[in-house]
């Protein structure tokens, strides 16, 4: 009976254990587990290449090489897009001498407020960039 009890306790302790550890490192077991879930789909992917010829290898790393190289192009067109939506939306800000609310908030209580605490528009960006610029890019 005591023999029992004692290997039902540990069984609960190392229980318990592995549950306290799964809770302290949550994340690292979504890493494992998601890896797995990678490498269980891309493994028939690779299976079936590896019995094919070497141009055919070829053939799909170039296609590979290609569809990555059209992703990353999508990302950097993306970023250049976005880059300069920032540059136009800080550009407009910094010459602006008033607030431009939506029409839903004119003459309400909360634009009055806003208005009242804060500077115009292009004298906050000029307090928060500096005389040259030089808060945004130390040189």
């Amino acid at each position: 009976m005591t023999k029992q009890l004692v290997v039902f306790g540990t069984a609960v302790m190392t229980t318990l254990l592995v549950l306290v550890l799964l809770w302290q490192f949550n994340i690292v077991v979504v890493y494992v587990l998601i890896s797995l879930a990678l490498a269980a789909a891309v493994r028939p992917l690779v299976k079936g290449w590896t019995n094919r010829g070497f141009t055919m290898r070829l053939a799909g790393i170039v296609v590979f090489l290609v569809v990555l190289g059209g992703f990353g192009f999508l990302i950097f067109s993306g970023s250049v897009m976005a880059i300069s939506e920032i540059q136009q939306l800080a550009h407009t800000v910094s010459v602006q001498d008033e607030w431009r609310l939506p029409i839903w908030l004119e003459g309400s209580s909360f634009q009055q407020a806003l208005v009242a605490r804060l500077p115009a528009p292009s004298e906050l960006f000029s307090a928060v960039t500096g005389d040259q610029g030089q808060l945004v890019l130390r040189l």
